[in-house]
């Protein structure tokens, strides 16, 4: 073969290789997600794309968000990192892209109407180790000595002259927790063994005052639950500034006798009633819906 004949060759096989990869990277950018379903239309256009860390691995569960108009659209990302959105006017919209351990990040896509195959809009996410989830638990093993509830006026039986704090002893019926941080959602599971007919009930209360906005002058003010074991009280998002966490990173307990259902809480007495208050405070996180630590044991932490 001729050096002529040698250097045409080389030359249209290099030719073949180079436009391979041009395609090769003409289909990386305008690819499809495998398991994101979203199409334009004559009016509106689409955003397709791919979550990362910074090791290039694909990252599930990250919220994503948009604001569309006077809309706020939202999505996760899914297993592949892929995530989408459709029925978006053209312009340019701006991304954000959050999950707990990493640093929020926002990126901006342009979109064009009836365009189905959009530039992969890639989004990395950097871990932030102080801000990975976890779940810090606690257990409250109390005692109600002597406390009861009396017809009206809420005195306690067991202790009738302290009436500017009703059902109150020197019972093992309070704890406080100090929290490292502002959590996301706390939760606390109470269970007992009554053994005692007036005493079936008790309440759970997680307990704030002034700091916290409670107005009452004399009294803490209560988050609660009432009835016969087990009791479930938790504090979520929207509950963590009014029960004082958000406040104080202080957690407060109480336990006290609720009277009988029969009775609607209005007579009761419970003498020498132990209990177990069981709590998970959680960061970065929340359990999922129906999670009873009694039931399901130690939460599962999201990697």
């Amino acid at each position: 073969m001729s050096s002529v004949r040698l250097i045409l060759v080389a030359l249209a096989l290099t030719v073949t290789v180079l436009a391979g990869c041009a395609q090769k990277a003409a289909d990386t950018q305008s690819a499809t997600v495998d398991g994101i379903d979203v199409a334009p239309t004559q009016t509106t256009g689409i955003i397709r794309g791919i979550v990362v860390d910074t090791a290039v691995r694909p990252v599930a569960g990250v919220h994503l968000s948009l604001k569309a108009g006077d809309k706020v659209l939202t999505t996760d990302s899914i297993a592949n990192g892929g995530f989408g959105f459709q029925g978006l006017a053209p312009g340019t919209y701006f991304i954000t892209a959050a999950k707990p351990g990493f640093n929020d990040v926002r990126t901006s896509a342009d979109v064009k109407a009836n365009d189905a195959a959009p530039p992969l809009v890639k989004i990395s996410i950097e871990p932030n180790p102080a801000s990975q989830p976890f779940v810090e638990s606690y257990v409250f093993k109390g005692m109600i000595e002597c406390s009861g509830t009396f017809v009206v006026v809420g005195a306690a039986l067991c202790d009738l002259p302290n009436i500017a704090a009703p059902n109150t002893t020197n019972d093992d019926t309070q704890v406080h927790y100090q929290v490292q941080r502002v959590p996301t959602w706390v939760q606390s599971e109470m269970v007992w063994d009554s053994t005692q007919a007036l005493g079936t009930d008790l309440s759970l209360m997680y307990s704030y005052g002034p700091e916290s906005g409670c107005d009452d002058p004399i009294y803490l003010c209560d988050d609660r639950v009432d009835g016969p074991s087990p009791l479930l009280l938790a504090a979520g998002p929207k509950d963590i500034q009014k029960v004082g966490i958000g406040n104080s990173t202080d957690i407060y307990i109480r336990v006290f006798n609720t009277g009988t259902t029969t009775s609607q809480g209005l007579v009761g007495a419970t003498i020498e009633q132990s209990f177990t208050v069981y709590t998970q405070v959680f960061y970065g996180f929340q359990p999922p819906d129906g999670y009873r630590f009694s039931k399901d044991g130690d939460p599962v932490v999201p990697s």
